[in-house]
């Protein structure tokens, strides 16, 4: 196995200091929590307790239910169970780097869901139905970077089509839960997978999960025990809190991205940036100019940072998100805003 060299993170760390304007963030920057701390460290606290309140939220048993260490474990272990080097797997375009890539690691043969701007990113089932299926895909719901929602029935026509062919859809839903939109859970030919670090602002909790067939579970924490066995005990406690809390922070969440996308909206537009309405904390505008990195560049001259579009193999067009805190967007937008109009201005 050689995986690909994870980009897009290692360009966000590299260039995010406390003097740069973020935004580049994909996520929700929520409030401080209260969290109860275990004492003996010698067992599980409560992993239970968290593996219920998530099967409760997405309608499942117990044993349709596997904790993660994030969203990022989930899909590795659904690749590791379904691919090898006889495998195909369809992956979305443009879309989250991993899931693009995470296919290469195993060998397995690529193609691609493109979901065109000209469709505001919405799936085309007749490019589905005129292929032949995939052992596996990835999707993401919300999209991952347009932050586009894709409807349920669409969903469901698109599982059908997986389930008759006995292959799998991995829906990454990390991003779900900044609409009503309800989960895909316990529809067959799916795999969910979802986290707290996007919609609860619980990225350090590493808490992520797979709701799928009791079967496909009983796989991925065999494969597990191999990995990383076990779940870390803050990350426990931080999971029930976040969890419980989910109303106050998805209210909040929602309100921010509403006021903050129509702000940024109105900037790009001004500027001459093709947009795209988002549900999300993260869109993906093409820019009015050829070269997407060289123009990230200029931005980070000027103390700001974005996600060229490459890394999400879509070239003329960044991603840009809105979910920190509003005192720093307030003051990232004005710097946005004032270099655009320096880049720009020929």
């Amino acid at each position: 196995m050689k995986f690909p060299y994870f980009e897009l993170k290692n360009y966000i760390h590299e260039h995010f200091k406390p003097e740069i304007h973020n935004l580049a963030t994909s996520h929700f920057e929520a409030p401080e929590i209260e969290l109860e701390y275990p004492s003996d460290l010698n067992f599980s606290y409560k992993l239970e307790e968290l593996k219920q309140i998530v099967a409760d939220e997405h309608n499942a048993s117990l044993d349709q239910v596997l904790i993660t260490n994030g969203a990022s474990e989930a899909c590795f272990l659904l690749s590791a169970i379904f691919l090898d080097e006889n495998k195909t797997c369809m992956v979305e375009k443009p879309g989250y780097p991993p899931h693009m890539q995470l296919p290469l690691g195993f060998n397995s043969n690529i193609t691609y869901l493109e979901r065109n701007p000209s469709e505001n990113f919405q799936i085309n089932l007749d490019t589905i139905k005129q292929n032949p299926i995939p052992d596996l895909a990835f999707l993401t719901n919300l999209h991952n970077p347009s932050g586009v929602l894709e409807s349920l029935e669409k969903l469901k026509e698109m599982a059908s089509l997986f389930s008759n062919e006995n292959s799998i859809i991995v829906i990454d839903e990390i991003f779900r839960l900044f609409t009503e939109s309800p989960t895909m859970a316990g529809t067959p030919g799916t795999a969910v997978v979802g986290s707290l670090s996007k919609c609860f602002g619980g990225g350090a909790s590493r808490i992520g999960w797979i709701v799928s067939d009791s079967d496909i579970i009983e796989r991925c924490s065999n494969l597990k025990d191999w990995t990383n066995p076990e779940i870390s005990l803050l990350g426990q406690s931080a999971g029930i809190a976040l969890l419980k809390d989910q109303s106050s922070r998805l209210k909040l969440a929602r309100s921010r991205i509403e006021e903050h996308q129509h702000i940024i909206k109105e900037v790009c537009e001004r500027h001459g940036f093709t947009w795209y309405d988002s549900h999300s904390v993260t869109g993906f505008p093409k820019i009015p100019l050829d070269n997407e990195e060289e123009f990230c560049k200029a931005l980070l001259e000027e103390g700001i940072l974005v996600s060229p579009g490459r890394f999400f193999g879509y070239p003329g067009h960044i991603r840009v998100g809105w979910g920190i805190n509003s005192s720093n967007y307030y003051s990232a937008i004005e710097a946005f805003d004032s270099a655009l109009t320096k880049l720009l201005s020929d």
